[in-house]
């Protein structure tokens, strides 16, 4: 995971020193998303750049648009994770709703593990994914077969490719974030 933003954040911010980015680092930041994303909490990767004082002086204007300011480089300093609890009800109006024969599904911006999460929360996932099965019974993904589990999670940009067994499982999440990217201008 921590891979796709390698060129984001090739540092990180350790003992008040920039220092090249390990493996082991990597391990920790995979560990620690993975931790509050399963727990349905969103996570923000924070991260630093000093400004040279010549090509942004202190009256300088970012601009989005123009995309005039610096989009890699940046140093590591944290993650941060944000809990935002599914409203009051929605777990018993999913129950409503089973109850009447009807197919609820959720579509959402949040990572897969985070969506996951929320949707355990919610009882729209009462079962077990591929993913949670396979980390569960220690196999690999591929070893577990579709009759086994009652859930899906899905990423956008696998929608085309779903089989019909999918749409049909009991509960089906499709999360449309494409890929985390940062908003660099609200650094500033």
């Amino acid at each position: 995971m921590y891979n796709e933003y390698q060129k984001k954040f090739p540092k990180v911010f350790e003992d008040n020193v920039e220092v090249p980015i390990t493996d082991k680092f990597k391990a920790a930041y995979d560990a620690a998303y993975n931790y509050m994303a399963s727990r349905g909490h969103r996570v923000i990767a924070c991260a630093r750049s000093l400004l040279n004082e010549e090509q942004y002086p202190i009256d300088f204007t970012f601009s989005r648009s123009d995309a005039n300011y610096p989009s890699e480089g940046y140093c590591f300093v944290g993650l941060v994770s944000l809990e935002d609890p599914p409203k009051h009800g929605v777990r018993e109006a999913i129950g409503t709703l089973r109850l009447a024969g009807i197919k609820v599904m959720m579509v959402t911006g949040d990572h897969p593990k985070t969506a996951e999460a929320i949707a355990h929360k919610i009882n729209l996932i009462l079962g077990h994914t591929r993913e949670t099965l396979a980390a569960k019974t220690g196999r690999l993904i591929e070893e577990v077969y579709e009759d086994e589990v009652s859930a899906v999670v899905v990423h956008g940009d696998d929608i085309d490719n779903l089989q019909g067994w999918q749409w049909d499982q009991s509960s089906c999440i499709l999360t449309t974030c494409i890929k985390v990217t940062y908003n660099f201008t609200s650094l500033f």
